[in-house]
């Protein structure tokens, strides 16, 4: 059996007096590490927000520009020398993520540019964002696309030209490159392995802090986890990332824009406050479980060692050996058994060794009589007091004789002696009476 022996059960309770505390060690350190997640989700989703913010500040300064230029722009066709002069000049203030500034009338058709180039003049009467503020809206975000004339990823941004009356005489764009949103994405402040990603309403990437993860203008529409944060519009969890890496991930909507914030965590910083206690109490915990061990095992030593030779010396014993001591010696119960079996070896030699004396007195009582009966020229016969007995001559010249259980007048003599008595009998030749050898 696994538990057949003291030994192993005294190291089977050093192991479950061990096995609560490592539990309880255990616990603690999950829910240590079930809070330091959730605070690193928490500080994810706060990156995201603040990111998100940034970029809603940031579509803001480019709205509260447009909303300037439309009090300035005429709707005016015949205007478009004007218009042009004065976004030219309102352009070359402008940091250089300012792409274009244009002016469209309700048809679409281009009556002021900030550029002279003919990519500039094309008509945008069926672009989305322009419907958008023909429907009603007050801001409008089209697509991504790639300028011609600078080879960068550009978006529009429009606002409605309204008169006194409140009435849309025309539209304002402006484009913008994705350099500013590429600028937001600050990661020193985050842990190392961090990365950030802006994706638009389509799933389109916009902006990124890792190449390897998403390059600017993947689809990523496809993608379960996109979708399911885009849906969201605010969520934190742990997902894998585009290089295969799993991380605490965070995703925060704009307000201006319809786009996605996205803020990725290594899950290291989820364990590193873990990690270090983790290692310090396994190695405390197998220490203390290798020490308690070894100590069971030396205690359960010197109680089995004494144990096993009282097994020995009573084996010695059952043998016959009565001579045998044991030589175990300790002030405990095991010492106290090993004198107990002492004193039980010398009363077993000390009734061996009467026996021997009471076998030899009867052996020698025995011979005693023999030599009185061969002696003896009549028979003596010894009984038990109420048992009729018979009695063959031995030697051959004397006879057999059946005697009574009553006395009677020419009966033998009786000759008694505590419950036993003896009767003499005739040998047929002559009748005497004498005393038989027992009461001689």
């Amino acid at each position: 059996m696994l538990l057949g022996s003291i030994r192993t059960r005294l190291l089977g309770l050093v192991f479950a007096t061990v096995v609560p505390f490592t539990a309880l060690i255990a616990a603690g350190l999950w829910n240590q590490w079930r809070s330091d997640q959730a605070a690193a989700l928490e500080r994810a989703a706060n990156e995201a927000r603040l990111l998100a913010a940034q970029v809603d500040d940031h579509i803001g300064n480019l709205v509260n520009l447009l909303a300037a230029l439309s009090r300035v722009v005429s709707w005016n066709a015949a205007d478009t020398a004007a218009n042009d002069a004065v976004l030219h000049r309102i352009k070359s203030d402008l940091p250089d993520f300012v792409a274009s500034l244009r002016v469209f009338d309700l048809d679409g058709a281009n009556i002021g540019s900030s550029s002279a180039a003919a990519s500039n003049r094309r008509s945008v009467g069926e672009r989305a964002y322009f419907r958008e503020i023909l429907g009603g809206k007050w801001m409008s975000i089209g697509d991504i696309n790639l300028a011609r004339h600078s080879a960068q990823l550009v978006m529009s941004i429009a606002r409605p030209v309204e008169d006194e009356d409140g009435r849309l005489r025309a539209v304002v764009t402006i484009g913008t490159s994705l350099q500013p949103f590429q600028h937001a994405l600050n990661l020193k402040r985050l842990p190392p392995g961090s990365v950030i990603r802006i994706v638009d309403q389509n799933g389109i990437v916009i902006a990124r802090s890792d190449e390897s993860v998403s390059p600017i203008g993947r689809d990523l529409s496809k993608l379960e986890v996109v979708g399911r944060h885009l849906a969201a519009k605010e969520i934190s969890e742990v997902v894998k990332w585009g290089d295969g890496v799993e991380r605490i991930t965070a995703s925060a909507t704009t307000q201006h824009a319809p786009w996605l914030v996205s803020v990725g965590l290594p899950t290291d910083i989820a364990h590193a406050a873990v990690v270090r206690p983790l290692v310090w109490n396994a190695l405390l915990i197998t220490g203390t479980l290798i020490t308690a061990f070894v100590i069971a095992w030396m205690l359960s030593g010197r109680i089995v060692r004494p144990l096993r030779q009282l097994g020995k010396d009573a084996t010695a014993l059952a043998a016959g050996d009565l001579n045998h001591r044991s030589a175990v010696r300790s002030d405990d119960e095991v010492g106290g058994l090993a004198d107990r079996f002492n004193q039980m070896a010398a009363r077993l030699e000390q009734r061996q060794e009467e026996a021997g004396h009471a076998a030899d007195d009867l052996r020698q009582t025995k011979d005693t009589l023999a030599t009185v009966i061969d002696a003896s020229p009549v028979a003596i016969v010894c009984s038990d007091t109420d048992r009729p007995f018979s009695f063959g001559a031995d030697p051959p010249n004397r006879f057999s004789v059946i005697l009574p259980k009553k006395r009677s007048a020419s009966a033998p003599t009786w000759c008694r002696r505590k419950a036993a008595r003896t009767r003499v009998v005739s040998s047929g030749v002559r009748s005497r009476a004498t005393r038989c050898a027992t009461c001689a």
